[in-house]
């Protein structure tokens, strides 16, 4: 730790009270950035700095997958079940434009409006929808479980920092490092996946529930909105994948603006994952 940060730390304070300082206590009396506080910390308690952040990352990790398991029992009434054309009728006053049952893989235009369905629930927003592992079973929509993706992580994360289930500085320590989840905590786009819009606006929900991190020049057309396309290749920066259509049609599209899909033996699977 250079000189000039251990004097400013040991100006008013003991050595045990330095010892005791956290990292954003750390930060706040130096003035320096997080990640900058967060070496500090390392070198008062000569730790390895990377190994450090990866366990407090892996531990707040899993309390963060505890919350949002919560969070589902609590919106489905610990039932792990969401009946789609309620959730559809009470959310726009109209009858489902479909009929949910009997579903097969071929009906594309049924499974993107089976994702918008999900997202219609006020306490599910965008960024949540894509973290949810679901089954279409009849016209339930069954939630097998939760697989965080990287590129709405950071916005999950303050999410449910928001709505009280960690803590923000935990949600903001989350958000810088969501590079460190594991790879089966999370599936990343990749060509031949099939993908759907994902709507961060749909019924206008509140900034709360809004995702701040949707790219807006790879949008995806309103050609196709209720069209089910396939990812062909995938850039090397800057999360943007080309997809293409039935139609013949292929556009560049941003993964923010994508959810990914599964389909299986004529039900319907979301896995998560942008």
């Amino acid at each position: 730790m250079p000189e000039t940060y251990a004097s400013i730390l040991t100006l008013d304070r003991r050595i045990s009270d330095v010892e005791a300082m956290e990292i954003p206590a750390i930060a706040a009396a130096l003035s320096v950035p997080i990640d900058k506080a967060e070496n500090i910390y390392c070198s008062i308690h000569h730790k390895c700095s990377s190994l450090l952040i990866k366990g407090k990352f892996n531990d707040l990790l899993g309390r963060l997958h505890l919350a949002c398991i919560d969070h589902l029992s609590n919106i489905s009434g610990d039932t792990n079940r969401l009946n789609a054309l309620e959730i559809w009728s009470k959310n726009t006053g109209e009858p489902a434009p479909i009929c949910l049952e009997g579903l097969t893989s071929s009906d594309d235009e049924a499974l993107a409006l089976l994702l918008e369905i999900l997202t219609l629930v006020p306490e599910i927003s965008p960024a949540f929808a894509s973290s949810v592992s679901f089954l279409l079973v009849g016209v339930d929509i069954v939630v097998q479980g939760v697989v965080f993706n990287k590129n709405t992580f950071a916005t999950l994360a303050k999410e449910m920092a928001d709505l009280g289930y960690i803590l923000t500085e935990d949600a903001e320590f989350l958000g810088r490092h969501a590079a460190l989840i594991p790879p089966n905590a999370a599936i990343e786009l990749k060509v031949g996946d099939a993908v759907a819009f994902l709507d961060s606006n749909i019924l206008k929900k509140s900034m709360k529930y809004r995702s701040s991190n949707i790219r807006q020049k790879h949008i995806w057309p309103n050609s196709h909105r209720n069209k089910v396309g396939r990812v062909t290749y995938v850039y090397s920066s800057d999360n943007i994948l080309d997809v293409s259509f039935a139609s013949g049609a292929t556009f560049p599209i941003h993964s923010n603006n994508i959810i990914r899909i599964i389909t299986s033996h004529g039900k319907f699977t979301n896995s998560g994952g942008m």
